[in-house]
């Protein structure tokens, strides 16, 4: 009895491993089918094979992905998004389907919905420094100076200090009324580059707009 138990699940167990391996190779050849047509520009027969791999596989990014980026040939932005989001659900830290979403969500202008997710990607991927330059032009289009001066500490944490970055973050916090960041921003600049007078001189006019004479004559 024992052994017949054995011999019904080794049975049970082989017709499985047989059935999920030729559903594989059936997806295998329908997806590589589909790259095919999508190559040869026959856009319409590649949306229709991939679709039917979603049928077999429905949680294949990789299908999601081709879907979405063949309706974007065909001019249907909707369905893209729609494909991309499922994409970005199944597998939330996958940076290609989320700058990808990125990238429709502002084709589409909808910038909300792109600072969200590009912000989501600044905290999976804080490594990558062209994720924080979508970041600031995300939040330069929104006029919000603050967050622009926060990412602009972090991209000089990552990449060092630097002339450029100084002076922007100078003026954005001189824009926000910033008086006490502004003289930090720049006596950092000064003690940086001490044999610059730019510098000094930019400290004394902010000394004279602030009323301290004496300090600006120093």
């Amino acid at each position: 009895m024992y052994t017949m138990r054995r011999i019904l699940f080794f049975l049970v167990f082989s017709l499985s491993f047989f059935e999920v391996s030729a559903q594989q190779t059936k997806f295998d050849y329908i997806f590589q089918e589909a790259l095919r047509q999508k190559l040869d520009n026959k856009y319409d027969a590649a949306i229709d094979l991939f679709d039917y791999c979603r049928q077999l596989d429905p949680n294949s990014g990789a299908v999601l992905y081709e879907l979405a980026e063949l309706y974007r040939y065909v001019k249907n932005d909707s369905l893209a998004i729609h494909a991309l989001e499922k994409a970005c659900t199944l597998y939330p830290k996958n940076y290609w389907y989320k700058n990808q979403l990125v990238a429709l969500y502002l084709e589409n202008r909808r910038t909300d919905e792109a600072l969200k997710n590009v912000e989501e990607m600044a905290r999976l991927f804080p490594e990558m420094g062209e994720v924080l330059m979508m970041l600031l032009e995300l939040y330069e289009k929104k006029n919000d100076d603050a967050k622009m001066v926060e990412v602009l500490d972090k991209i000089e944490v990552k990449e060092g200090k630097s002339e450029q970055l100084s002076m922007e973050k100078f003026r954005l916090v001189v824009q926000m009324n910033d008086e006490k960041r502004a003289f930090e921003e720049m006596q950092a600049l000064a003690d940086e580059y001490p044999n610059d007078q730019r510098y000094q001189v930019v400290i004394g006019d902010l000394y004279l707009d602030a009323g301290k004479k004496e300090e600006a004559f120093k």
